[in-house]
């Protein structure tokens, strides 16, 4: 599971949309509360199995 302050990629559930990357803001269980990058906007959802990976920090992100 992630931690809170980890940079995180999810992939989407819609077929050819790109993944989203956010900050981990909480975790409640399996809660997990991400702020988007770009939008701000806040979410809490459970990622299904592989569906969330941590960015490591000072990594560009593999296209």
């Amino acid at each position: 599971m992630v931690s809170v302050g980890a940079r995180v990629e999810v992939e989407s559930e819609k077929v050819g949309a790109p993944a989203r990357t956010g900050v981990v803001t909480a975790v409640q269980g399996a809660i997990v509360h991400v702020r988007w990058d770009g939008t701000g906007v806040e979410t809490s959802f459970v990622p299904a199995a592989g569906s969330m990976r941590p960015l490591e920090e000072g990594k560009p992100k593999e296209q």
